[in-house]
């Protein structure tokens, strides 16, 4: 079952969002924001129309899941660094073709940082392409890109291990 988030809550989300990612608030204006058990979804207000009155599972299906777990801060996914990536100006990790080919097959990478990256989850990039998520603790960014994305990534990296 999902439930639309309250005011107060979309507000948390939002505030989160525009400190640790640097995404406007504007951003949010065409989403409306739904929380089941384990996640928040996103999903354009104009497709309301068409999941009314149909079971929670018409909304995940046209909705797109931002963020996983159960309480706040949560966990920004593969989905919400492909909707809303090309907005970030934060929270962001650009990396060599290399950096990527190691998250995607070995799962972690080192990188120099000299404190203008926050630990926590950020959103990867090589060139144009999102990779998805990465978990920076320290100097190491752990991969937290889906095993279903793999095969995708190093198909259009041309990358193989």
């Amino acid at each position: 079952m999902q439930d639309l988030l309250s005011l107060n809550e979309r507000t948390e989300v939002i505030d989160y969002c525009s400190k640790r990612y640097g995404l406007a608030a504007t951003h949010w204006e065409k989403y409306e924001l739904r929380k089941s058990s384990d996640a928040i979804w996103a999903m354009p207000v104009e497709l309301r129309l068409f999941v009314e009155g149909h079971s929670s599972g018409a909304w995940e299906t046209a909705g797109m899941r931002i963020f996983s777990g159960r309480k706040f801060p949560y966990k920004i996914t593969s989905s919400f660094s492909s909707l809303f990536g090309h907005f970030l100006t934060k929270g962001l990790l650009i990396v060599s073709g290399d950096q990527a080919k190691q998250l995607i097959f070995e799962k972690q990478i080192e990188i120099q940082d000299e404190g203008e990256i926050e630990d926590g989850y950020l959103v990867l990039r090589y060139g144009a392409l999102f990779l998805g998520v990465g978990l920076k603790r320290g100097f190491k960014i752990e991969s937290q890109i889906p095993k279903k994305l793999v095969n995708q990534l190093s198909s259009k990296l041309e990358l193989s291990d």
